[in-house]
């Protein structure tokens, strides 16, 4: 019975110092109030040649193509005609090559650290070669031959498996 006296004592004690604390809270504190953030101008309306020249960038890169880049890549991509198309990249346990377009169909293999024209391989990456060169440094995309099908498309007659109609 000592027990639950003592039990209930210390609960009463606790309920007090509950209330205690209720009482100490002051009253009088401010109210909250939000922030006001600064007005802005309105948004100019977009004149008719912004508008055109973004469709026209839109346009020229569409969305859905296997051989679309960003439109940096494809301006450092471009800034040296000297430069051979990247064709492929190949990243093997062995190590990594980048295959250029060479004059007539002869294909050019270079690893990090060769040259191509006048350009130093830096680095290969499954994705991209990056080159340093006479204007300084190009990242570059392997890109498909001009007028070349894209891959991915169906395969041909012959490889596709016979099925009963």
């Amino acid at each position: 019975m000592n027990s639950q006296v003592l039990a209930a004592g210390l609960a009463v004690v606790l309920a007090l110092c509950a209330v205690a604390e209720l009482l100490a809270v002051p009253r009088d504190l401010p109210a909250v109030v939000p922030p006001t953030l600064p007005q802005l101008p309105p948004a100019a309306a977009p004149d008719d040649s912004s508008l055109g020249q973004s469709a026209a960038i839109v346009l020229a890169r569409p969305l859905f193509r296997a051989d679309r880049r960003p439109l940096a890549a494809a301006a450092a991509a471009a800034v040296d005609d000297t430069l051979p198309r990247l064709s492929a990249i190949i990243v093997t346990a062995a190590g990594r090559s980048a295959l250029f377009a060479g004059d007539a169909g002869t294909p050019m293999v270079v690893a990090v650290g060769g040259k191509i024209g006048a350009y130093h391989v830096r680095t290969i990456t499954p994705d991209s070669v990056s080159l340093l060169g006479p204007h300084g440094a190009v990242k570059v995309h392997p890109q498909y031959a001009p007028g070349g099908a894209a891959p991915g498309g169906p395969p041909p007659a012959s490889a596709r498996p016979n099925r009963p109609l």
